[in-house]
């Protein structure tokens, strides 16, 4: 249904949007700026909870604890990249 795939779409972009936002703060907050745009960190954060959330249906028994590990791997590297450190 393109009617409801644009508007899905329109929805997920502004979500991004805002976390983008969030990373911005955060990065701001810790003095160190991302060499990946921020709005490139926000899709890359969603599209690896998509993942998660797809095996987690696939498998119930996939430890939780994997995408918090996963997203703290992630976010130091981001911050281990940043321009200056």
């Amino acid at each position: 249904n393109d009617v409801f795939r644009a508007e899905f779409a329109a929805r997920q972009r502004a979500l991004r949007a805002r976390m983008a936002e969030v990373f911005a703060r955060s990065a701001s907050a810790l003095g160190v700026e991302p060499s990946i745009p921020h709005a490139d960190v926000a899709a890359m954060a969603f599209f690896m909870a998509d993942g998660f959330l797809l095996d987690r249906i696939i498998d119930p028994d996939l430890d939780d604890g994997l995408y918090a590990t996963m997203c703290e791997v992630f976010l130091r590297g981001i911050v281990s990249m940043a321009k200056g450190t």
